[in-house]
């Protein structure tokens, strides 16, 4: 349902740090108060502010935001915001409706997408209602050299609005970048020895990451999770993995697992997790997962997908 801004303002003002979301960062008074779209940029916004941000994330742990719709008192609190981040591409449902009214009241907001327009990638649906849905494909933070580009451009807009800690922000964000670097490195290294090629996956999410490593991505839904399959691309790609030796379909955590799984008792294949990082689940949370650790266990499904040696 979309909501309007202009009856948000009768509402009382209400504290700043959301509903009990575990992923938020509490912060005091004189630190910037930022509202990020979804857990991967929540996790730079975090690595890089460090202790001068609060951060709220606003898709809340165990949902993916393709079609999250912020609550009246996330809407309060994004007016309240020194900064709000958010992905872009139309991978935020409510951001087309929502940021131009920000922007209207004097809010600063960061798309992250515009740093990408020139390279990205462009939507090639296999379900219906995709190609208007998402004419480009959103998901840029899988590649993690688009992602080291992200954290760059995130740390360039907190010093810019708060220039008394650039040298924090540019610490941190150095700090974080080598992680990447070397995550970055890992993929690069882990492809060498490969008997297959192609992956196929549950929702066309790693089209970044398959062209970054020469890899192909052979998706059963669209850019959008909940985009079920026609008979006829199920009956594509039973052929396809059967005559490719496929041994194994990856799913992911978020989204159900009933056509993946469906696809794997009619191929005769077994199902891995390859996560797209939209968000994680509290027991990711309890267990200290982040977007390096994921990305590393995706990077093993991938291999054992793709009968990698070492």
């Amino acid at each position: 349902m979309k909501r309007h801004l202009a009856y948000i303002f009768m509402i009382p003002a209400l504290l700043f740090v959301g509903c009990g979301q575990p992923q938020n960062v509490p912060g005091n008074s004189s630190t910037l108060k930022i509202i990020t779209s979804f857990y991967p940029i929540y996790e730079i916004v975090k690595q890089v502010g460090g202790a001068n941000v609060t951060i709220q994330n606003l898709v809340p742990a165990g949902a993916e935001p393709h079609d999250y719709e912020p609550t009246p008192q996330e809407i309060v609190n994004l007016n309240q915001a020194d900064l709000v981040v958010y992905n872009g591409m139309g991978l935020e449902p409510w951001a087309d409706k929502i940021i131009p009214e920000l922007q209207q009241n004097g809010s600063k907001t960061l798309n992250l997408s515009d740093y990408f327009k020139n390279n990205a990638i462009t939507n090639s649906p296999k379900t219906p209602g995709d190609a208007e849905y998402l004419p480009f494909d959103p998901h840029l933070w899988l590649d993690p050299v688009n992602y080291q580009k992200e954290v760059q451009t995130v740390t360039q807009k907190l010093v810019e609005i708060d220039p008394n800690h650039q040298t924090d922000y540019q610490q941190n964000s150095q700090k974080f970048i080598k992680q990447l670097q070397e995550l970055d490195l890992a993929y690069q290294n882990g492809f060498k020895s490969c008997k297959l090629n192609s992956f196929v996956t549950s929702h066309a999410a790693f089209a970044y990451l398959a062209n970054r490593y020469h890899l192909k991505m052979v998706a059963i839904s669209g850019l959008s999770p909940d985009a079920e399959p026609s008979s006829k691309v199920m009956a594509e790609l039973t052929n396809l993995i059967r005559q490719n030796n496929i041994q194994y379909i990856l799913t992911e955590s978020l989204v159900s697992p009933k056509i993946a799984d469906t696809l794997a008792q009619e191929t005769g294949t077994k199902t891995l997790i390859l996560n797209p990082l939209e968000g994680l689940t509290d027991q990711e949370i309890a267990k200290g997962k982040n977007y390096v650790s994921v990305m590393q266990d995706n990077l093993r499904s991938l291999q054992t997908a793709l009968e990698c040696g070492n």
